[in-house]
C-alpha cells in the first residue's frame, strides 16, 4: 500500500539517503539521469552536489534552469507478497552553481560528516580539499518542490 510522507519521513530521508538520481536535459535537449552523492544543508534548505569540472553535468548544469531529483531510501523486497518496501521522494529545484569559497568549503563539511562521519579526521578533509580544488564544482539546488511517497504491504 501506498502512503504520503509526512515531514518527518521527508526529512529522514533527505538526511540519509545514499544518493541521488539527478534528472535534467543534456545539451542535445534529450532527458538524461546520473546518480551523484549529495547533501541536505538542512539551515538552508537547499541541496548540495558535488562533481568535477571535467565532467559534462557541470554543462548541463550551467544549462538548465530547473532540474528534478529523485531520492530513494528504506529498500527491502518483500519476496512473500511479490512488492518492494521504499521511501521516495521527488524534488524540482533550480541549480545554481557556488564560486564563494566558505559556501565551498561548507558544502565539503557537510559532505564529510554525511559520508565519512562527524569525527572526520580535519588533515582528511584539508588534503582532500587541497587536491580537488581546482576541479571541484559545486551545485545548490533550490528546493521548490519536494513530495514523498512511501510503500509497504498491507
Amino acid at each position: 500500500m501506498s502512503y504520503k510522507l509526512n515531514q518527518s519521513d521527508l526529512e529522514y530521508t533527505l538526511l540519509n539517503g545514499t544518493y541521488l538520481v539527478l534528472g535534467l536535459l543534456n545539451l542535445d535537449k534529450e532527458v538524461e539521469t546520473i546518480p551523484m552523492m549529495y547533501v541536505w544543508d538542512k539551515e538552508k534548505n537547499v541541496i548540495y552536489l558535488h562533481t568535477s569540472s571535467k565532467k559534462n553535468v557541470v554543462k548541463y548544469l550551467q544549462k538548465n534552469v530547473k532540474v528534478s531529483l529523485n531520492i530513494v531510501d528504506a529498500i527491502k523486497l518483500d519476496k512473500d507478497n511479490f512488492t518492494l518496501h521504499y521511501k521516495s521522494i521527488i524534488i524540482h529545484g533550480k541549480p545554481k552553481e557556488i564560486i564563494d569559497e566558505i559556501t565551498k568549503r561548507k558544502s565539503m563539511t557537510l559532505v564529510c560528516e554525511k559520508y565519512i562521519g562527524e569525527d572526520y579526521p580535519i588533515e582528511h578533509f584539508q588534503r582532500t580539499y587541497k587536491n580537488t580544488s581546482e576541479v571541484l564544482t559545486i551545485f545548490e539546488i533550490s528546493i521548490e518542490e519536494i513530495s514523498g511517497l512511501g510503500h509497504e504491504t498491507e
